[in-house]
């Protein structure tokens, strides 16, 4: 009989218990971060929202603050550091507006973003730093960084001239090399600007997925092998015209992306899963939730343009107004 009473005792207090318990935990701001540089790129960005909890999702994410931050909330900074000492000083970033992004459901007005145009050093590790300077809550990652180049030295002229000659970046990788295994090459013509007595790095990225009428150059040795006329149009449609700039066309490297090892895990966790719904919970971000990580572009190809293909671009029909220099250097 003592025995039931017992049982009954702990039943009814399981069940008050229960009926104490909150459904959701008090509210605790988790700022979710998002970088993954890329050594490559001549801009580097930085995105952090909210991470929230509702009975109705849909509700929270039509009101742009349950998601996103004020603009200029957050302090981010950059660190460069080789055996263990920091080197420099900290890469400042900015918050911009100017990125758009695609409608749905988490679309705002104040999709905020920081960013920083400084090249990245690829003998470093990369510390990242972010505070609230409103809650003083700050967060930090560290990654390594892939590669051996640079955007400043992948303008360096070490392009061939025939479609023979191609070459692949040396580079102690764990994963895969060979460029067949990869769906996403990306073709990226590089050209510099002149403008106001200051000299800019540029670039064209075409995406072959994402532009299927375009057709790849094949491998003969032929001006139409190098570039395409469609490729002069896709050109034409992505550098703005502008009179007071002056450009000098560098090259066309062919890449595909890589990942260092933080981002490698998270897309083998993502890939593993069966439900589609289903987020991995990785993240390497002390005090907040996202993924700090680097990615590379990977050269396979590296093509130096011939003159004729110069000539082209300057005088063509397509890009005969944005101000390109002849393969004699001078500039119509």
């Amino acid at each position: 009989m003592k025995k039931y009473i017992t049982i009954s005792l702990l039943l009814i207090l399981i069940i008050t218990a229960c009926e104490k318990l909150e459904k959701n935990a008090p509210y605790r701001e988790i700022p979710v971060v998002y970088c993954l540089l890329n050594p490559k790129d001549t801009v580097q960005y930085v995105r952090i929202n909210r991470l929230y909890q509702a009975e109705d999702s849909y509700a929270y994410v039509r009101v742009p603050d349950s998601v996103t931050y004020k603009f200029g909330v957050w302090e981010v900074m950059l660190e460069r550091w080789d055996n263990g000492e920091q080197i420099g000083n900290p890469i400042c970033f900015e918050p911009t507006l100017s990125i758009p992004k695609e409608t749905g459901l988490f679309t705002t007005e104040n999709n905020v973003l920081y960013q920083s145009f400084a090249p990245l050093n690829t003998k470093c590790d990369y510390v990242l730093r972010c505070r609230n300077k409103e809650t003083g809550i700050e967060l930090w990652s560290q990654t390594s960084i892939l590669g051996k180049n640079n955007i400043v030295s992948q303008f360096d002229d070490r392009r061939t001239y025939y479609a023979a000659s191609y070459r692949q970046e040396i580079l102690d990788y764990h994963g895969s090399l060979f460029h067949m295994s990869y769906d996403h090459k990306t073709i990226r013509f590089l050209y510099l600007e002149y403008y106001e007595d200051k000299v800019y790095r540029r670039y064209v990225d075409w995406y072959p997925r994402e532009n299927p009428l375009l057709i790849a150059p094949n491998k003969e040795d032929t001006l139409d092998a190098q570039l395409p006329k469609e490729y002069f149009r896709y050109l034409s449609e992505c550098i703005p015209v502008n009179p007071n700039v002056k450009r000098v066309a560098v090259g066309v490297d062919q890449m595909f992306t890589i990942a260092n090892e933080e981002l490698f895990r998270y897309i083998n966790l993502y890939n593993a899963t069966t439900q589609y719904f289903y987020i991995p919970d990785f993240t390497n971000i002390e005090n907040g939730k996202g993924l700090f990580s680097c990615r590379y572009h990977f050269t396979f190809f590296g093509k130096k343009l011939r003159d004729k293909t110069i000539d082209t671009i300057s005088h063509g029909r397509y890009l005969k107004n944005h101000r390109f220099a002849d393969s004699d250097g001078n500039w119509h």
